[in-house]
């Protein structure tokens, strides 16, 4: 569940005003539907209501907060490994090393245990198992269309992201301020 009508109506704001300070702007029933849950909420919606609320990402939806997002991290990163066929750890760590990438089993087996996948490894993780980069952040998913935080773009099969992007996006996830 989301917090948007409680902040909302904490600030004084209607749904109006909601619609129109979010960035583009949109309309007050699709506020009210996202308030309901009637429409998914995206990263891209909770990236776009936090800013026009003036909040933080895991006031809006608490299961962001920081300890549940690197928890969640960690089982998603596992679960989607598990999911796409890797059903043993040391497989994911001989197909990231196919691609690039140096890892000791050890080392991987944080991942799925206490930290987060690091951003030099998410895309490519992301690719093998084939999932989206969203869901192992968030839990969320995105729809197929093309989405833009800053000047971050991505669609289902493509994303190019800096270090800085990936941290800042992080942040702007549910590590900023906590």
């Amino acid at each position: 569940m989301n917090n948007i009508k409680k902040i909302r109506k904490t600030l004084g704001l209607t749904l109006e005003d909601v619609a129109k300070r979010c960035d583009p702007p949109t309309t007050a029933k699709q506020i009210s539907r996202l308030e309901k849950g009637e429409r998914r909420l995206t990263l891209d919606w909770i990236m776009r209501l936090s800013k026009s609320l003036n909040c933080l990402s895991s006031e809006l939806v608490p299961e962001l907060s920081q300890n549940k997002t690197v928890s969640g991290i960690c089982k998603r990163t596992k679960q989607a490994r598990i999911d796409s066929g890797f059903k043993d750890a040391k497989d994911i760590v001989a197909a990231l090393s196919e691609q690039g990438y140096v890892i000791t089993l050890d080392t991987y087996y944080k991942y799925e245990n206490r930290t987060p996948i690091p951003h030099n490894l998410i895309f490519t993780f992301c690719s093998l198992t084939n999932v989206n980069i969203e869901w192992p952040l968030t839990g969320l998913a995105i729809d197929n269309t093309q989405f833009t935080v800053d000047n971050i773009k991505t669609t289902q099969n493509t994303i190019t992201l800096t270090k800085d992007q990936y941290i800042k996006l992080l942040e702007k996830i549910a590590f900023k301020g906590e």
